[in-house]
């Protein structure tokens, strides 16, 4: 029996629905990323992506899909990073 070689990858940006990528195992996690960042019009320096909870860190940008755990129809969240906060203090 041969191995799966193709994976469904959805990307899920937080309320704005679904991308599905139909890739190899063996793809860079980047590649994959920077096609959902272009897609998406979205700036790269703000942008996070989550597998089970855990983030992809850049420094697992070249890592391949396989290498990560991925499977068929895994979902991989993406947010963009907010700074700054909401205050309660009141100021007299």
């Amino acid at each position: 029996m041969s191995e799966i070689t193709e994976h469904l990858i959805v990307y899920k940006k937080s309320g704005q629905g679904k991308m599905e990528f139909q890739v190899k195992k063996s793809t860079k996690f980047s590649k994959v990323a920077n096609s959902f960042i272009t897609a998406k019009r979205v700036d790269p320096n703000f942008i996070r992506f989550f597998f089970d909870g855990n983030r992809i860190n850049e420094n697992r940008m070249d890592t391949t899909l396989g290498e990560l755990g991925l499977q068929e129809g895994d979902l991989i969240d993406c947010v963009l990073e907010q700074t700054g906060g909401f205050s309660n203090h009141k100021s007299n």
